[in-house]
């Protein structure tokens, strides 16, 4: 198989306009010789540069600013909006 290429576009050009205005689940088919060809947004890992440890240490310096009555409080509506999804997501599947 051959090694992926790159070609960059002039941001003017028709084909660069299209691309920008496509969305990340509708590809741009473009066609050359009766041949059809799908261009996609590349979708790039969420997690790419994450660090474990310093979020960690950002979540533990927010320990103690809210007060336990307001973390109930989030915790149920947390509960509440699960609960919710799930019985959608089962009723979706009937």
């Amino acid at each position: 198989m051959a090694a992926e290429r790159e070609i960059d576009l002039d941001p003017d050009s028709e084909i660069a306009q299209a691309l920008k205005s496509r969305n990340t689940s509708n590809p741009l088919v473009v066609t050359l010789d009766g041949v059809r060809y799908r261009m996609v947004r590349e979708v790039r890992d969420p997690f790419e540069g994450y660090d474990v440890n310093e979020t960690m240490e950002a979540l533990r310096s927010l320990r103690g600013i809210m007060s336990d009555e307001a973390a109930e409080e989030l915790r149920a509506a947390i509960r509440f909006d699960r609960d919710n999804e799930r019985r959608d997501a089962e009723r979706a599947d009937e």
